[in-house]
């Protein structure tokens, strides 16, 4: 396992302390749980704000909306289906009322 110093501030220390001694751990502990969460958000993140931007792009393409066009009628279908409505069939009452 790899060693890491780092400077803290005093406020900051003492806050890792407190949450050490709630958690009865040592502070390397709460250190590795609290750098493991932040590094696991900047990746989501970061796939995220990827993911949108392939979104925005493909949301102008012809052959996307064509794609898309082409499998609505199938997904509402399916859609139906999972929810005990014969297909084409007209909801007697809105879901939301």
């Amino acid at each position: 396992m790899a060693t890491l110093s780092i400077r803290l501030s005093d406020d900051l220390e003492e806050k890792l302390e407190q949450e050490a001694r709630l958690r009865e751990t040592n502070r390397s502990e709460v250190a590795r749980v609290a750098l493991a969460d932040y590094l696991r958000r900047q990746e989501q993140e970061r796939f995220m704000a990827e993911l949108l931007e392939e979104a925005r792009l493909l949301k102008d393409d012809p052959e996307t909306l064509r794609l898309v066009e082409e499998w609505l009628p199938i997904d509402n279908e399916a859609m139906e289906i999972a929810e005990g409505r014969p297909p084409g069939a007209e909801e007697e009452e809105p879901w939301w009322e």
